[in-house]
């Protein structure tokens, strides 16, 4: 069943016009952040925030495991309301042994549309699909759209979870066609600009 239209429809308006990228020598104040919420903020560790939270998303989560601790919801998460990031391992039954996989034999996926990937929502290609979309990413580096600097090139996947791998960096689940590459569990550093699919409370 496809609930994006659903949910788009309780995030707040994006005003892309407005959004800018600043490079730091130093890490910027939450409060600062929260002040600026169209700005993209990168200092060189890829942590973007003066204060390492681990727990920003997830109260009281100060984890670096592979996990799927409880969430506990905080008032910083980017979802709308009733909704939450997915836990570390959601992602893990998109290959067929939870790993990276760059033998699309291993995916357990349904179909590719463009560079977007049609999932089976239950391992050995049972059960319903869900939908992720290549859009891309913004490099946290570089300020450029795209993966690895390279502008505008819309053929990788990259979602958020909710877990952080260390004080800089998060896991994220990570695709693309091109490359014949999936990872269900990477990471990426805090300050780069990923996708977010949203889960239900």
């Amino acid at each position: 069943m496809e609930i994006w239209p659903e949910l788009c429809s309780k995030f707040k308006p994006f005003y892309d016009n407005q959004s800018q990228f600043v490079l730091l020598n130093s890490s910027t104040s939450i409060a600062n952040a929260i002040s600026n919420p169209f700005t993209i903020y990168y200092v060189y560790d890829g942590n973007w925030c003066s204060y390492a939270y681990r727990e920003l998303w997830n109260k009281d989560n100060t984890s670096t495991s592979l996990n799927n601790n409880t969430i506990k919801k905080t008032i910083y998460s980017p979802s709308p309301s009733d909704y939450v990031e997915p836990q570390v391992n959601s992602f893990t039954g998109f290959t067929n042994d939870g790993n990276r996989q760059t033998n699309s034999n291993n995916w357990n996926y349904s179909s590719i549309v463009g560079n977007d990937f049609i999932f089976f929502c239950n391992l050995g290609k049972t059960g319903g699909t869900i939908k992720f979309w290549a859009l891309g990413m913004r490099d946290a580096s570089s300020g450029r759209p795209g993966n690895g600097g390279k502008v505008a090139l819309l053929n990788s996947g990259n979602y958020w979870t909710i877990g952080v791998s260390n004080d800089a960096n998060g896991y994220n689940l990570y695709f693309n066609r091109n490359d014949s590459e999936l990872r269900p569990i990477t990471t990426w550093q805090k300050s780069e600009a990923l996708s977010i699919r949203a889960v239900k409370l």
